[in-house]
């Protein structure tokens, strides 16, 4: 999509979610969000480190690519809508 903020590469974009939520995370009262609200997220966020490592991996079989990607799009469709 023209003009997304969202990296497209895998790696590139697990580093920005990553900064995005640290910065966040540090910042809860400025964006007036409760801790709470990024306990999910941060659920996702391990998972697509997890799937994103083993996708990553020479031996890799299709399931892992798969995991890998319904991780992300998990991941990112719910930093969109936080």
């Amino acid at each position: 999509m023209a003009g997304d903020f969202i990296p497209h590469q895998d790696g590139a974009f697990l580093e920005w979610a990553k900064t995005l939520t640290t910065y966040v995370t540090a910042h809860l009262t400025n964006f007036n969000i409760q801790e709470t609200a990024l306990t999910p997220i941060e659920a996702l966020l391990t998972a697509y480190q997890t799937a994103y490592t083993q996708a990553e991996d020479p031996n890799r079989g299709k399931v892992d690519v798969l995991a890998k990607n319904e991780a992300r799009d998990a991941l990112k469709a719910a930093l969109r809508t936080k």
